[in-house]
């Protein structure tokens, strides 16, 4: 029952009853407070009426009459317990108690119930002996009917009245405030009802406050922001995904229809060959979307210390490629990773650089103890990414136009993959500027150099010497990776790979193996 009320009904009711117990105790104290009071004021009045008669009586008068002068009824008696006088109307009863003070000239109080002569009702009696000069003794007696614990039926009818207005008025208010409070909270929740899949632009109210429901509201709009980009992702990823796959199946069929309508002139080995070069791309895009698919379920991977140098030297090595990467790999370099994922990432920055060099693509590493990074150059002579393009590139399905017309086999999600791997493991991968071609630099958090012995980088400048004058410096690098995508004017706050690259190196853009007449240079 209690979960089926709505959340203004149960905060109503616990208010509500919060407020009567409150009213309850007050009233209570206050009923407590008065009836002390009370009892008191007749206890003084009793005392002060006995003690006179008290006076008269033990200077030898006869007891004083009219008793009924005082205000409360009196009682006199002598020690055989024979009522000597009272106030009119009670000398017709009986001693109103057998009860008497143990000394004379002592004055005591006492309440009694359910007494002979009232029954069913309380008294506060007060109590005093004393001896005439004859020797008699007599004990007089004041008494009074006790007030009940609430005072009087008016006191009790009023206080009643006050608590149930003051629950009533805070139950009231409770509800038009709760109500108020969630006037906000149901217009979250209608606009929510009504956005769907097909409108996601839309977004719940804000209110211009600081409280938990303008949070609240400001973090839905932020999770429909998230929601609204992932679906756009997907909306596009199925779209570039659909025609990337369409493409290789088209050919494919051409071929193969081709041969069908002139089966007997057709070059059926050569045709099976373009047949299984179309197969092998789309083995190629149906493995890196069940790649991306993997890293956006949020699966790291399988960590572990990993001697990057190593695995970078592997990579370089496994494939025989147009242009064979020249590498200056500081050895020792360690990280913790996913050994096959950072293999794809390295891959796809190898087959990215070949794709677009024109003679020559190198691949330099370095690890920074200071800074506690890891970084890695991809380089080529090509023609290089527009710098309005160098964040568009590492979108899915991505690629420039001028890569569009020269590249047979590129499906566009092979830095968006390196990227994607070099977040899920710390790290970054950016498009850095250069003077030939293209600079991809990849930064992973360093776990630990060992025995680095003789390292691949020289410090040597050409041969005329000294490090290249026009190479930028690793400053101004940094504020060149702080700059938004497309715009050349440096931001105001430093982005993360500029923070990261403060003390970075530059390395410049000649290098040289001994063979070829170029040289390897490094300027911090």
């Amino acid at each position: 029952m209690w979960r089926r009320l709505t959340i203004r009904m149960r905060y109503t009711v616990i208010v509500s009853i919060a407020a009567a117990v409150c009213s309850f105790v007050v009233s209570a104290l206050t009923a407590t407070l008065i009836h002390d009071h009370e009892v008191s004021n007749i206890r003084d009045e009793q005392a002060r009426s006995v003690r006179r008669s008290g006076f008269v009586l033990s200077k030898g008068f006869k007891p004083p009459r009219p008793l009924g002068l005082e205000a409360y009824p009196q009682q006199i008696v002598d020690d055989s317990g024979k009522v000597v006088t009272a106030t009119p109307g009670e000398l017709n009863r009986g001693p109103i108690t057998q009860w008497r003070p143990s000394g004379i000239d002592e004055m005591a109080e006492i309440e009694i119930c359910d007494s002979p002569e009232y029954p069913g009702e309380c008294l506060l009696v007060t109590a005093l002996s004393v001896r005439q000069p004859d020797g008699r003794g007599l004990t007089l007696y004041s008494y009074a009917k006790a007030p009940p614990p609430w005072v009087s039926d008016r006191f009790a009818l009023l206080a009643g009245l006050i608590s149930l207005g003051l629950v009533a008025t805070v139950g009231l208010l409770t509800w038009l405030g709760v109500r108020r409070t969630l006037l906000p909270v149901e217009a979250i929740r209608r606009e929510m009802a009504e956005i769907t899949s097909h409108d996601l632009a839309r977004r719940v109210p804000e209110q211009p406050r600081d409280d938990e429901i303008s949070n609240l509201a400001r973090t839905v709009n932020a999770t429909l922001n998230r929601l609204e980009e992932l679906v756009t992702q997907q909306r596009r990823l199925a779209s570039d995904a659909s025609h990337d796959l369409r493409s290789p199946l088209t050919g494919m069929r051409t071929e193969l229809e081709m041969g069908l309508i002139s089966s007997e002139e057709t070059d059926w080995p050569d045709t099976a060959r373009r047949v299984l070069a179309g197969i092998e791309r789309l083995q190629e895009i149906v493995g890196d979307l069940l790649l991306l698919a993997k890293m956006d379920s949020g699966r790291r991977g399988d960590l572990k210390p990993l001697d990057l140098s190593a695995l970078a030297r592997s990579e370089i090595d496994r494939v025989q490629r147009r242009f064979p990467p020249q590498a200056a790999l500081e050895p020792g370099v360690r990280v913790m990773g996913d050994r096959l994922r950072l293999a794809r990432l390295l891959s796809n920055l190898l087959d990215n650089a070949e794709r677009h060099a024109r003679s020559a693509v190198w691949v330099l590493l370095r690890a920074d103890p200071d800074l506690r990074q890891v970084f890695m150059e991809v380089r080529d002579d090509g023609g290089g990414i527009p710098e309005d393009k160098r964040e568009e590139v590492f979108r899915r399905f991505t690629r420039l136009d001028s890569s569009r017309s020269r590249d047979a086999g590129g499906s566009g999600l092979g830095l968006a993959i390196a990227r994607e791997i070099a977040e899920t493991h710390g790290g970054t991968l950016v498009a850095a500027d250069t003077e030939v071609g293209a600079r991809l630099l990849l930064c992973l958090p360093l776990l630990s150099v060992e025995d680095p012995g003789t390292s691949d980088f020289s410090d040597t400048g050409p041969e005329s010497g000294g490090p290249d004058p026009s190479a930028p410096s690793g400053t101004a690098m940094a504020a060149r990776l702080g700059q938004p995508s497309g715009t050349g004017q440096p931001s105001t706050t430093p982005g993360p790979d500029a923070q990261r690259a403060l003390a970075l190196p530059q390395f410049v853009g000649y290098f040289s193996d001994g063979s070829s007449g170029m040289r390897i240079h490094m300027a911090t």
